[in-house]
């Protein structure tokens, strides 16, 4: 939990940083560096630990993706047209939801190597497919014409400027009742799920739960997978651009 916790600070100032960094640096050079310095390395952290000092420096480097995070954002609603962004955010929903389906292997590899060295032997081919991914990333993304504009017309960094623009746009945010409703659920669904994704695999294995041995507990998250990419499938396509505010409540309240 305490590990989790100092992920999830790092995340936030992360993300505010990453803010300041996309308007500085333009959005795709932001995302690309931060990517580089947190994935790769994290992996090979997890991979060769010794102890939990390894799990705590390993957490802290694999989160500073998250200064990435708003020029990942950036890029893709100033690089997808408008019409098509609901059909595209869907098809990424589907890649990342897709990648539980690979699982089961998981599961073999603890059952074949055990859960240390199985685990040892996942981060390894992390390493490996996400050079391989940010190589083909960097060759092929390219920069918004919002973000070349923001590198052009930087203006000097002055740190009570960056205050105020982070202040404008919590006054938005408030003042917007959408908005701002949206933003409290966002949270509330975000808290629960880092509960869930922290404590259920302990839950699992644990005897006065549900006590699955290390190699089963990758039939839940598989599933959540089948089931969200089955909803993606079937019942996304059906929702109008003109009933997303009405429906986004229902569905967020029903799940």
């Amino acid at each position: 939990g305490l590990v989790v916790s100092l992920g999830i600070a790092v995340q936030a100032i992360g993300t505010i940083v990453g803010g300041v960094m996309a308007d500085r640096f333009g959005h795709k050079r932001t995302l690309m560096i931060f990517d580089i310095i947190s994935f790769p390395p994290a992996m090979l952290i997890f991979a060769f630990a010794q102890n939990v000092w390894w799990f705590v420096a390993g957490t802290i480097v694999a989160n500073l993706c998250m200064v990435g995070f708003p020029s990942w954002h950036c890029i893709f609603i100033e690089g997808t047209p408008k019409e098509k962004r609901a059909n595209v955010y869907a098809v990424l929903q589907m890649v990342f939801n897709g990648a539980s389906l690979f699982l089961p292997i998981a599961g073999l590899f603890i059952d074949g190597f055990g859960l240390v060295k199985g685990c040892r032997a996942m981060y390894l081919v992390a390493f490996v497919s996400m050079i391989a991914a940010l190589f083909y990333r960097g060759r092929n993304l390219k920069e918004t014409e919002e973000g070349e504009k923001s590198v052009r017309n930087k203006s000097p960094y002055k740190f009570s400027d960056e205050v105020e623009k982070f202040k404008k746009a919590a006054l938005s945010i408030k003042d917007r009742y959408e908005l701002f409703w949206f933003s409290i659920v966002q949270i509330l669904v975000a808290f629960a799920l880092v509960m869930w994704n922290t404590y259920t695999p302990v839950y699992l294995i644990d005897k006065n739960g549900i006590g699955l041995t290390e190699s089963e507990i990758w039939i839940f998250p598989f599933i959540f997978s089948l089931v969200m990419i089955s909803i993606i499938v079937i019942f996304i396509p059906k929702i109008k651009e003109s009933d997303f505010k009405n429906s986004c409540p229902r569905k967020t309240f029903f799940s």
